[in-house]
């Protein structure tokens, strides 16, 4: 009998192979079961890292008080007094006197605008009033003449030397001197006032300052053409020497309604070096202005005895203090941070304000209350709304 038959006429030898697969199954089996933990030692470790997670945090109680903080804002210096200066005329500016800041006085000549087409305007006007006062002249002395004539004819007629035709017509002629001496007057009167104002603008070619105090603002250079037809163009702006210096600040809503006429603002401007000046809130704009996404609102912000070192169009900083509502509770800002173990669980709420905060009521327990939040200090938080309780406890970090 070949070998090949008898290996497999052999029981032994056909059940090796079953022998060598079952025992492979059995050790990778053993294998597996080594390396998973058992359900104590999985819950053991849980329990471990809720302690360690907890262990970070610790209790702190909740308060009523009302926030206060301060809030830096961007601001520009204004004048009360402030007066803008234009021009009358148009024209080419020649000359420019003065430069900011500089002092002047009232009627003080600041600028000139070309005078040439003006100054050849008045000659002009000169001449065709002279020509106009001549033929006045000339229409008074025919009317003159015409008169004596009728008063001469008229005696004649008297004595029936003249007739009836004839003084006729020296009335007619009269008549007419007398309406061409009426037109000849208006031609008069009328140059007379074009001369008139010939001279005013010829006069304001020469941009003089309506008031004294201090020039804040230079908006022309010299060259320059400036058209007073279709606009009166700012040139210059004089502050008042007895102006009020002020400060317009722009408050996002956000934090508008934490500020109030009367409270204190403190204003810092590098030409003020260390020193700091103390304001105060005179006025807030009620109208929004929409800038870049954000809503703003206005605020007045007063200055006595402002130093000369503040000149209205300076950028400013101003620290506003700004307060909250009274008598709210108040949490610290990090408690909404706290994420309690998996084995807690919370609904969000998801209406805009409102927001989940962990406390440890009277019994020790976990609860996670809504609450709607106002503004924040960064570091506590102002509490308007929810399910809190006098002697409800919170979370901050340890440390």
């Amino acid at each position: 009998m070949p070998k090949r038959n008898m290996l497999l006429a052999d029981p032994m030898m056909r059940r090796w192979p079953i022998i060598a697969i079952a025992a492979f199954v059995v050790l990778a089996a053993g294998l597996v079961l080594i390396n998973i933990p058992s359900d104590s030692n999985a819950s053991e470790r849980s329990s471990d890292l809720d302690d360690a997670h907890l262990s970070q945090w610790i209790s702190a109680s909740i308060e009523r008080d009302r926030l206060s903080w301060t809030q830096t804002v961007r601001g520009q210096v204004r004048a009360d007094g402030a007066v803008a200066v234009g021009a009358e005329v148009s024209g080419k500016i020649t000359e420019i006197f003065v430069d900011e800041g500089d002092e002047v006085s009232v009627d003080q000549h600041i600028a000139s605008i070309d005078a040439e087409v003006y100054r050849a305007r008045l000659r002009q006007i000169e001449a065709q009033l002279e020509a106009a006062e001549a033929r006045f002249r000339s229409a008074a002395l025919q009317l003159t003449d015409a008169q004596e004539t009728l008063e001469r004819r008229e005696a004649l007629a008297s004595r029936g030397r003249v007739t009836e035709e004839d003084l006729q017509r020296r009335r007619t002629e009269v008549a007419v001197r007398e309406a061409n001496t009426t037109v000849a007057r208006a031609e008069m009167e009328i140059q007379s006032a074009l001369l008139d104002a010939a001279r005013i603008d010829m006069e304001r070619t020469r941009i003089l300052s309506p008031v004294q105090g201090q020039v804040t603002l230079v908006n022309v250079a010299e060259g320059e053409a400036v058209n007073a037809v279709q606009s009166a163009p700012v040139l210059f702006e004089i502050t008042r020497s007895d102006s009020e210096i002020s400060v317009y600040a722009e408050v996002l809503e956000d934090v508008v309604s934490a500020i109030s006429v009367d409270d204190r603002a403190t204003v810092r401007a590098q030409s003020l070096g260390a020193q700091n000046l103390e304001c105060s809130i005179k006025r807030i704009y009620r109208r929004p202005v929409r800038r870049g996404g954000f809503v703003y609102f206005g605020a007045l912000v007063g200055c006595d005895d402002a130093p000369d070192a503040l000149w209205a169009g300076m950028n400013v900083e101003v620290d506003l203090r700004l307060y909250g509502r009274a008598s709210v509770f108040l949490v610290p800002a990090e408690s909404f941070l706290f994420s309690p173990p998996n084995r807690f669980q919370v609904d969000r709420d998801n209406r805009a304000g409102f927001r989940p905060l962990w406390v440890i009521n009277d019994r020790g327990e976990y609860i996670a209350r809504t609450v709607q939040t106002g503004f924040t200090d960064g570091a506590r938080v102002e509490v308007l709304s929810g399910d809190m309780e006098e002697g409800d406890l919170v979370f901050r970090r340890d440390g």
